[in-house]
């Protein structure tokens, strides 16, 4: 991105953190949580730093939008004087909601509790002239420094020109330039790139405990607030400044021109303002970056410095609305309703329109919500309840009263229900409503379902009892499909492989079927939609020459469109087991599961078994001998209220399973289920949990 934030935010969330090291702070759970607030409790969902929710709905470009949020930030920070922590390492600590929305390579619009207060704005040219005139790549922000006012100027590596910081006086502006009373007129043109200058900058730094920082201009943040954390950026001068270059220290004071830091900087050396462009930062204060189109030929930023609070839910908003002349542009901002005026902002262009109908092609490029748009996927550290986002909305004045009654309860500080589409702010449904209500955490009911967590895997310890080679199979279960990208295995054994996958649509189950030594082949595949909760069913008839094999499949009431891939031995014999190799009962993660029912050797049909007339479950019998009269080889079943592992009993006549106890009951993942009607979002790299707490 063309302002600091790219480089400087993209270091210092470069990292991931493992979710063991995030489970080890935040107590979260494997069941549902019961709700704390009143009448309407929506249930949070618990982010580690791993997911990214993403495949938004088309989008159209235009000038105005609404995000509305609810955020924790679970954990209070200790003191690190002796040993300050980087950026990244103080998120996975605390919390934070860096990268909440995101644009296609961060294109067109970026919105992230990140780290406000930088000030500084990227240059392009640098005239050679005895007033050097700086042409500055965003323009100069609403807040024109005054004539006559230093700037600081950092340098990157250029033919004849010295790398580093340096301070002058600003002679002339334009909404484009700074002239400087620098004389360059002997210098040859400027080649550099990653130039910046600085309206906030230190210029002195006292060695103690505390230490005082003065810049030379009000820096805005408040030095009167509790669970306040601040980074420092830029130092240049030695080994000793330098390791403390973006780390966090806590603010125990100061003034609109100074900071008192919690560090100690006694035994280093002199501070030289001139050799260092230090500018200050606010942990987990809010970056909002829109753009006219991936290019960013337009734009608007605004900079906050007031830190998301820590250890209680906050309804984060803001709406804004660029069709208006530069510098008159429309933003606002709350925390519970309080309004956050932003540090400063960057109003250069005309009029323009945001650009969301940018493609969402995939995880790493798409639109997000969380994640940070590289292969890392650096994500959101916290709980994320009720996320609205309506792009094209009118804006709403957020310091509005009556606006901020359509989302919060001021009387009771909880969240306010806005429809079962999320119509109730605007009167039509937004472009995402992501709301995780209590009675929609378990799909459909009468089923208990599980879902996979990760690499799991539920397998038989050896070869399950009582099946030959035979001609025939029949195979149900229930599969509510949420948003992780991938393929994912049903039943995988020596000679049947059962998958589905649902990494681009239309989503399939592909069936693969072997005999003996994989001489012989019959592969098949239908598509299907499980995205709030169907039966999956077939039966398979092997015996029949090539080109005639028998199977039927269907997807809720409906039957499947069967495409045969490979057909390739007559009358083939799957050879299900080898005497050896276990089977693969549930693989992967990619959606909830239940009622797994697995028969070779068995053949009925299928049509108007597993489901009643509505496509609803009924009832298999306890050893799942109702559909045909016999127990199949496999029968995976939870009753309510059965714990996890159970699910280890085989209750078909195959033998039982292990790894059970690391799948997830009633996980979040519903979250991604995009109440508005325009499509569920895809998650990617690790599942969601329902968080302890809930607003």
């Amino acid at each position: 991105m063309k302002i600091s934030r790219r480089s400087l935010l993209g270091a210092a969330l470069g990292s991931l953190c493992s979710r063991k090291a995030w489970s080890q702070l935040v107590p979260w759970g494997r069941r549902a949580i019961a709700p704390t607030g009143g009448a309407f409790s929506p249930l949070a969902v618990l982010l580690d730093g791993q997911q990214s929710m993403w495949d938004f709905p088309a989008m159209t470009d235009a000038s105005s939008g609404v995000l509305s949020f609810w955020a924790y930030v679970p954990n209070a920070p200790g003191q690190y004087q002796a040993n300050p922590p980087a950026i990244s390492d103080f998120y996975k600590l605390t919390g934070s909601f860096a990268y909440i929305l995101t644009a296609p390579s961060e294109g067109a619009l970026f919105i992230g509790q990140s780290y406000g207060g930088d000030t500084s704005i990227n240059i392009s040219a640098i005239s050679s002239a005895t007033q050097a005139v700086v042409t500055l790549i965003d323009g100069l922000t609403t807040q024109l420094p005054a004539i006559g006012s230093a700037l600081q100027i950092y340098v990157q590596p250029s033919t004849g020109w010295t790398s580093g910081p340096a301070i002058y006086n600003i002679v002339a502006t334009t909404a484009t330039t700074v002239t400087l009373n620098w004389d360059t007129s002997a210098l040859p043109a400027y080649a550099g790139s990653g130039s910046h200058v600085t309206f906030c900058y230190a210029t002195a730094f006292t060695l103690g405990n505390p230490s005082i920082v003065t810049f030379n201009t009000p820096h805005g943040i408040d030095t009167t607030a509790s669970n306040v954390w601040v980074a420092l950026s830029g130092f240049e001068q030695d080994a000793g400044w330098f390791a403390l270059n973006d780390k966090v220290v806590a603010l125990v004071g100061g003034s609109t021109t100074t900071l008192e830091i919690d560090l100690d900087t006694t035994g280093l050396s002199a501070w030289v303002p001139a050799l260092n462009f230090v500018r200050p930062y606010v942990v987990n204060s809010a970056d909002v970056f829109l753009a006219s189109d991936a290019a960013q030929d337009k734009f608007f930023v605004a900079r906050t410095t007031k830190p998301l609070p820590i250890g209680s839910f906050v309804n984060v908003k803001m709406s804004w609305d660029t069709n208006q002349a530069a510098g008159s542009k429309k933003f606002s901002m709350t925390f519970n309703g309080v309004s956050v005026v932003p540090y400063w902002t960057r109003d250069a262009d005309t009029a323009f329109s945001v650009g969301y109908s940018q493609a969402s092609t995939d995880v790493n490029t798409g639109w997000k919500v969380s994640g940070s748009g590289s292969t890392s996927d650096t994500s959101a550290y916290g709980y994320l309840a009720e996320y609205y986002f309506n792009a094209g909305a009118p804006y709403m004045d957020m310091t509005d009263p009556t606006v901020d009654a359509k989302f919060r309860d001021a009387a009771t500080g909880n969240p306010v229900d806005l429809g079962s589409n999320g119509s109730g702010p605007t009167g039509s449904a937004p472009t995402l409503y992501l709301s995780l209500r209590t009675g929609s955490v378990t799909p459909p009911p009468a089923l208990t379902w599980w879902e996979p967590d990760g690499a799991d895997l539920l397998q038989s310890p050896g070869v399950l009892g009582g099946i030959a080679n035979s001609t025939s199979m029949v195979c149900s279960f229930w599969l509510d499909r949420n948003t992780n990208g991938g393929q994912y295995g049903i039943m995988v054994g020596p000679g049947c492989s059962i998958t589905w996958d649902n990494e681009t649509s239309p989503f399939t189950v592909s069936v693969n079927l072997n005999s003996a030594g994989s001489a012989g082949n019959f592969d098949f595949t239908f598509p299907y939609d499980g995205g709030s909760g169907v039966n999956i069913r077939m039966s398979v008839d092997t015996n029949h020459p090539i080109g005639s094999k028998i199977v039927k499949a269907y997807v809720g009431t409906s039957a499947a469109t069967v495409t045969v891939v490979t057909d390739d031995t007559n009358n083939l014999a799957v050879n299900w087991q080898d005497g050896t190799t276990p089977f693969n009962a549930i693989s992967g993660t990619g959606g909830y599961l239940a009622e797994m029912w697995f028969g070779p050797g068995q053949l009925f049909d299928v049509s108007s078994k597993f489901v009643d007339g509505s496509g609803n479950p009924v009832d298999l019998g306890a050893h799942g001998e109702l559909p045909s009269g016999t127990s199949p080889a496999v029968f995976l079943h939870l009753g309510s209220g059965d714990p996890v592992t159970n699910l280890n009993t085989n209750l078909g006549t195959g033998g039982n399973f292990t790894g059970a106890a690391s799948f997830l009951l009633q996980s979040g993942s519903r979250f991604t289920d995009n109440l508005s009607g325009a499509g569920s979002l895809r998650l990617a790299t690790a599942p969601l949990l329902i968080a302890p707490i809930s607003p």
